[in-house]
């Protein structure tokens, strides 16, 4: 991949320049890099400069999306789409929850909140509010509404994976 050096700018160079910025712990090599860790809570409030090349500035802007303007653009597609009310409610409360939760720690949720490992430790934080559990067809519920918002983001933002790729459906009886 040593060619993305010499494109419109030095890719890798770059994705390196916006990623080590909200904490990624990323190294550049001859050919390309390696990713060893993605921070639980990646910090924002960072210019980026994009030399000049849309896909660099795609990435800086994926990257510091707040989750809360995604969920609220994915409610204008499913109001157009033409779902009930009752379902458009239903989404958001799941995804307004998902979101505190993942805000709870200061700042703003990102599209990097959006994990299987996140959703795991929401669905226990959900569990444990309450005097009684859940039934597993309410946990089905948030778990189809979080992957349903993860395919429409991965549509929408062209995303190479679903970001929710690994998050199983539980059994229900």
């Amino acid at each position: 991949a040593q060619e993305l050096r010499v494109k419109e700018s030095d890719r890798i160079e770059a994705v390196k320049e916006v990623l080590r910025p909200i904490g990624v712990r990323i190294e550049t090599t001859a050919d390309g890099m390696r990713i060893r860790g993605v921070p639980a809570r990646p910090r924002g409030d960072t210019a980026v400069d994009a030399r000049g090349d849309h896909r660099i500035a795609m990435l800086a802007a994926v990257a510091g999306i707040a989750l809360r303007e995604l969920v609220e653009e994915y409610v204008v597609a499913l109001e157009v789409g033409g779902r009930s009310r009752r379902t458009i409610d239903w989404y958001r409360a799941y995804l307004d929850d998902f979101v505190a939760f993942t805000s709870r720690e200061g700042g703003a949720a990102s599209l990097q909140d959006l994990s299987p490992a996140v959703a795991r430790r929401w669905l226990l934080a959900a569990q444990a509010t309450r005097q009684q559990p859940l039934s597993p067809n309410s946990i089905a519920g948030r778990v189809r509404t979080l992957r349903a918002f993860g395919g429409w983001l991965q549509r929408e933002l062209q995303l190479p994976s679903h970001p929710l790729a690994g998050l199983a459906l539980p059994k229900v009886p």
